[in-house]
């Protein structure tokens, strides 16, 4: 009994941007892509994800099983019911998703939260990060964690199960990509 077998695609970014991924990554990436495409089914997470891989796919000569697209972002059963904001509104939370690396970007976020908290401190925003840091992003993990030790409204979670981001995302009222 063959099982069908489902693929989640994110970028293509060994392709796309070389200088932002490691050696290994650039070197193994044709491997990576043929094997996924072994799958009955490509999940792209967003529409400029798909084409980069039907590109790449297409320039390869690689055959591509069928893709679709399922932008990035949560929605699980159960959203929050509506109701009348207290008083005294709860901290607005913000979650980040997605390993720690430079071409995420986190270093403009740190410097944008930075500028939140000074330039509007009655604003009560929380960011959590949630993901591991990219092999060889050692000098960025170590910005991200001094960050977070020094403004207490940013945060950052490691190794977190399905049920923790879950929460997480049903906590927060928005996600940063």
């Amino acid at each position: 009994h063959r099982l069908n077998l489902a693929v989640v695609f994110h970028d293509a970014i060994a392709v796309t941007h070389p200088e932002l991924v490691g050696a290994e990554l650039r070197r193994d990436y044709a491997a990576y892509i043929k094997y996924l495409c072994r799958g009955d089914l490509v999940i792209a997470v967003s529409q400029q994800s798909a084409d980069e891989l039907k590109r790449y796919a297409a320039k390869e000569e690689i055959d591509l099983p069928k893709v679709i697209v399922c932008p990035n972002g949560a929605s699980f059963q159960g959203e929050r019911p509506a109701g009348s904001e207290p008083e005294d509104p709860p901290p607005i939370r913000a979650i980040c998703v997605g390993t720690i690396d430079p071409r995420k970007n986190h270093t403009t976020l740190i410097e944008a939260l930075d500028l939140i908290r000074r330039s509007h401190p009655s604003i009560d925003l929380q960011v959590t990060l949630f993901g591991n840091a990219y092999p060889g992003s050692e000098n960025l993990a170590r910005q991200v964690a001094d960050a977070c030790r020094n403004n207490p409204k940013l945060t950052w979670s490691q190794g977190v199960s399905d049920e923790e981001l879950i929460k997480a995302y049903q906590g927060s009222h928005f996600s940063i990509f």
